[in-house]
């Protein structure tokens, strides 16, 4: 794989860290970063239209110091790249349509918070939550201040808008914070993050736990 997508003045090139991607056309989808000749990181994506066998990038999103990103499908065709930001304004959020040959800026680019940190983030279909409805799921320490405050927040409008009122707090104290998502079932995710307790620690959070003031859809 290494050959197939990094160019020989990189000086590193990985994936994520964090989940990849099944889009709706099957192609296979990672987040990867990599160093460039004058030592600054960038993000972008790698894909696969043949289960595996080979590889693909195109240009990586035109926005310097960003590193481990991950990667969600909005709609069929459409993906967002939601990348730490190690200039510590935000998270930077882009989106493509045309698998990473042109990038453009997505609203909420620099809105959530991070204290310069790993984050997770995935796409639940409307048929697939309990809810009824496309959601957005994203983990972080959601601070700026320190790798503290592990937090579960959701967004039902392709992330222009995460409702804060009804995100969770599962760790105040600091740890090492990177996290990971996952659906367990049509009512509850799975999250392994860095804790404050644990090196490692998995819960279960039922989505109704922090999406509270969406009502569920009846006869599901």
């Amino acid at each position: 794989i290494t050959s197939m997508v990094k160019q020989p003045d990189w000086h590193i090139t990985l994936q994520g860290p964090g989940n990849g991607i099944t889009m709706e056309d099957g192609t296979l989808v990672f987040a990867f970063q990599h160093v460039d000749a004058q030592r600054v990181p960038w993000s972008g994506i790698m894909y696969s239209k043949d289960h595996g066998k080979t590889w693909k990038t195109h240009k990586t999103c035109p926005v310097r110091e960003t590193t481990e990103s991950q990667v969600a499908e909005l709609e069929p065709g459409t993906l967002m790249l939601n990348m730490r930001n190690n200039l510590r304004t935000g998270r930077m959020v882009y989106t493509t349509n045309d698998m990473g040959e042109t990038w453009q800026v997505h609203e909420s680019s620099g809105k959530l918070a991070e204290p310069v940190c790993m984050a997770s983030l995935i796409k639940v279909k409307a048929e697939d939550n309990i809810l009824g409805k496309d959601i957005l799921i994203f983990s972080n320490p959601a601070t700026t201040k320190s790798r503290s405050d592990i937090t579960i927040k959701a967004s039902l409008d392709y992330g222009k808008t995460w409702l804060e009122n009804d995100s969770i707090l599962l760790d105040e104290e600091n740890g090492c914070g990177y996290s990971c998502l996952s659906m367990i079932d049509r009512e509850t995710i799975g999250i392994l993050y860095e804790s404050s307790t644990g090196h490692m620690t998995f819960q279960v959070v039922k989505i109704t736990d922090f999406i509270r003031t969406v009502r569920v859809k009846d006869n599901l």
